[in-house]
């Protein structure tokens, strides 16, 4: 099996060298590893994209007989702000359409948080004074909606978590570079989030998500200088990474998770 990871910490060895501590297991897979073909080529881990559910299956045991992604809380992404807070078992919880959140926070040590992505932006949330994780996927709704704020907000509820102590890590997602938008979007996210959020090359508009999703973070208290930003524009990087704006829609998804 030749599935390829990227870790926040930028070291295989799991060193705690990098934006998170040795205590926290955060990974995000790539498109190399897996069996799906065309525009799914490789370890496309989304069943709903219209891929061949065989190959999606066969691409998910090849990444769950991995040890470290043996128990996954699967999420169905539907471009909210729900959280879903997870304290107890895995076996307990429902399954399929009754798990429609955008984010999932736990303190459990027994299951993995993950979020599927293709552009959109995946967050990873950790608070050491729990101690407990999220997994956020933001796509420009969203990112816009505040969906990060509401996973500090279910952690801080449910745990009792700090903001000031909380490290963060923005994974690979479509950068500013490549997200034009039209000038109705590019106006609201510049009302409402200043120059940081937007940039004009020419007659073209954009949007920085990543900005975004920093900014409300540190609205929420959390210090500058404990996000971290993994510096890959999936849109870019096709040779790594599955996008939806490049693929037109026919796209697979990669994996963001993390693990106390």
């Amino acid at each position: 099996m030749t599935i390829t990871w990227i870790e926040p910490a930028g070291d295989p060895s799991g060193k705690p060298d990098g934006p998170l501590p040795a205590q926290v297991c955060a990974l995000t897979t790539t498109r190399h590893g897996g069996v799906s073909t065309g525009p799914y080529a490789g370890l496309n881990l989304a069943l709903h994209v219209g891929d061949d559910p065989s190959a999606v299956e066969e691409n998910r045991r090849r990444l769950q007989a991995d040890s470290r992604c043996e128990r996954i809380q699967w999420l169905n992404q539907v471009h909210g702000t729900e959280v879903l807070v997870v304290d107890r078992p895995i076996d307990e919880l429902p399954r399929g359409a009754a798990l429609s959140y955008d984010a999932s926070v736990t303190n459990r040590t027994d299951l993995i948080l993950s979020v599927r992505t293709a552009d959109c932006v995946p967050i990873i949330l950790y608070a050491p004074d729990a101690p407990a994780v999220g997994a956020v996927h933001a796509g420009w709704r969203g990112t816009q909606a505040g969906t990060v704020t509401a996973a500090i907000d279910a952690m801080q509820g449910a745990f009792h978590c700090r903001p000031r102590e909380m490290m963060a890590v923005i994974g690979p997602c479509i950068h500013a570079c490549c997200y034009q938008v039209d000038g109705e979007l590019y106006k609201q996210f510049q009302e409402r989030f200043g120059s940081e959020a937007v940039t004009v090359l020419g007659d073209s508009t954009y949007v920085d998500l990543v900005a975004v999703n920093r900014l409300w973070m540190i609205e929420c208290g959390v210090l500058a200088e404990n996000i971290d930003v993994l510096d890959y524009c999936t849109m870019c990087r096709e040779e790594m990474f599955f996008s939806y704006r490049r693929e037109a829609g026919r796209a697979g998804r990669q994996l963001a998770y993390v693990k106390l």
